[in-house]
């Protein structure tokens, strides 16, 4: 009576069942099992001090905003699985989404939950293609950076269409939704990139549902 996992398509943006995985080489998450509310009582219980009394929260995890409150977020993932949980520290609200998806769909659903809860809108998310949505463009591959995210992924071309590759796992189709503006189902983020005269990238945008926009950095240009 378990959920199967799915992992996302990098070049159609659909799902497909993930392959059997053996998690013997994963401590931790690969030899864990649990629900939403078994985490939820663990997170309680660390983040209250009745867990470790000696420890520190965000020593362990790191402090960080949402909707300008100090909050602690721990993410994970497993091929055709995810999980997100966020804790405000000033509102004591936790908040925890498991998924048997691998993309990081789990971060914005959390991100949407918690706006919903402190009376803000929280728009629908709705995405529509352009025509020529897979054809390559040029002007953007390479490697970038994600203010934030430790580590680069890189825009490129495989059998015809736009993807980006953060590592072989880690793998999402980019889909043209404007002249300038490409979905990324995997993270269900909007990549929007300026460019000047002559057709250079000069600066880019990472927009995800319920979080101000992230800076991207183009590190090496695709020669």
């Amino acid at each position: 009576r378990l959920a199967s996992g799915y992992m996302p398509d990098p070049f159609s943006g659909a799902l497909s069942v993930s392959g059997p995985e053996d998690p013997s080489w994963k401590a931790g998450g690969g030899s864990t099992y649990a629900t939403a509310a078994d985490l939820h009582r663990f997170v309680r219980a660390f983040y209250g001090g009745k867990l470790l009394e000696s420890t520190e929260p965000a020593a362990v995890f790191g402090e960080t905003k949402v909707r300008g409150k100090r909050a602690l977020r721990v993410s994970g993932s497993f091929p055709g699985t995810s999980a997100q949980m966020l804790h405000l520290i000033e509102e004591d609200r936790t908040i925890i989404v498991l998924s048997n998806n691998y993309a990081g769909v789990p971060g914005e659903i959390v991100n949407g939950i918690d706006a919903w809860l402190a009376g803000e809108a929280v728009p629908v998310p709705s995405i529509k293609l352009m025509a020529n949505a897979s054809d390559p463009d040029g002007r953007i591959l390479g490697k970038y950076e994600l203010e934030g995210i430790p580590f680069p992924f890189l825009i490129e071309v495989r059998h015809g269409r736009m993807i980006a590759n953060w590592n072989p796992v880690r793998q999402s189709a980019l889909l043209r939704i404007g002249t300038d503006t490409w979905f990324s189902p995997f993270d269900w983020a909007t990549l929007k990139f300026h460019f000047d005269d002559a057709g250079r990238v000069t600066s880019a945008e990472w927009i995800g549902t319920g979080r101000p926009p992230l800076k991207i950095t183009r590190i090496e240009e695709k020669k």
